[in-house]
């Protein structure tokens, strides 16, 4: 673009499908640039996004698992109350 200015602002004697066909190149260029830019910028936010999303599935999955702990932990303490009142039953029966 600066040389097809240039060429125009020195008054060179140039042909209008010349400058024409050098905008038009420019435009095509600016046009390519501007495509690639935004596609690099979209892959980059889906790259981004997927991995936002895996990151919510693992802490999801480690919320289900510390969940699952705390369930379990409670069922064997409610085991354990139960086995020693048994134990303790027995013994006083013996």
């Amino acid at each position: 673009m600066q040389y097809v200015y240039e060429r125009i602002e020195a008054k060179e004697q140039i042909a209008d499908e010349w400058v024409t066909n050098e905008l038009m190149v420019a435009a095509n260029a600016y046009q390519t640039f501007a495509r690639q830019v935004w596609e690099a910028i979209i892959e980059w936010t889906q790259k981004a996004e997927v991995q936002r999303l895996h990151q919510a599935t693992q802490v999801t999955q480690m919320h289900d698992a510390v969940a699952f702990l705390g369930e379990a932990n409670l069922a064997r303490n409610r085991h354990l109350v139960e086995f020693q009142g048994n134990v303790e039953k027995w013994a006083a029966n013996h």
